[in-house]
């Protein structure tokens, strides 16, 4: 498998788990509890949730330059 192939099924892997992640509850325990006594609970929930993964998109990029800098230069 050269580079080429390697990044591209590394980058759709990444987006098929940011899509399906999307409808996971991706809040702690602490943050849960805290919502589920809020006034409108459902759309601060939605906010948290978006929010999370808003957070998630650049530790990914971080993650996916520094694998891709590892690669470039592993020579």
């Amino acid at each position: 498998m050269n580079f080429r192939n390697f990044t591209k099924s590394i980058f759709h892997s990444t987006v098929l788990i940011v899509l399906a992640s999307a409808a996971v509850f991706a809040q702690c325990a602490m943050c849960k509890t805290n919502i589920a006594g809020a006034e409108n609970s459902a759309e601060v929930s939605r906010t948290i949730n978006f929010g999370v993964l808003v957070l998630l998109i650049p530790t990914l990029a971080i993650i996916g330059g520094v694998v891709r800098l590892i690669f470039k230069y592993r020579h």
